[in-house]
């Protein structure tokens, strides 16, 4: 399937347009494991690949939530033009609502943002979960919790 870009953000901005499809199984495989967050940031500390997030950083807000999937990224920036402005011309260079547009069903959208800013909140929860997003993990301010989990 083709996707076609919103025109929220800018399309130089969009390194993949689709993400590679993983092998047979791998998916499977890894909810076949269980709770296995430990024995996963064990594995990646003893093969020296950084990057494991302690939940006391990016904490649920959905307790008991458990996800596998394949990642989409955002990297959020502080936008150089008025929000009013933007606004009044109906772009908001939103990330995310781009990232839910090219997401595939079951992917995970992963969203580096900003503190002291909505990274993501109620209408982006309500995208992703018609687009078939499994979650988001954000880093940065997030609003409109009880929307987020009302939608699952």
């Amino acid at each position: 399937m083709t996707k076609r870009l919103t025109g929220k953000i800018d399309p130089s901005r969009i390194r993949a347009m689709s993400l590679p499809l993983l092998p047979d199984g791998v998916l499977e495989g890894f909810r076949a494991l269980g709770d296995a967050t430990s024995a996963v940031a064990d594995a990646l500390d003893e093969f020296g690949i950084p990057g494991c997030v302690a939940a006391s950083t990016l904490r649920p807000t959905v307790s008991g939530a458990r996800l596998v999937g394949r990642a989409l990224t955002v990297h959020n920036i502080v936008q150089s033009r008025d929000p009013m402005g933007s606004a009044r011309q109906r772009t908001n260079k939103m990330g995310e609502s781009e990232a839910h547009n090219l997401a595939e069903q079951g992917d995970v959208i992963v969203i580096q943002g900003m503190v002291g800013t909505s990274n993501m909140g109620g209408v982006g929860a309500q995208i992703g979960k018609r687009q078939g997003d499994v979650v988001a993990i954000v880093e940065g301010g997030v609003r409109d919790i009880g929307h987020s989990r009302a939608v699952g």
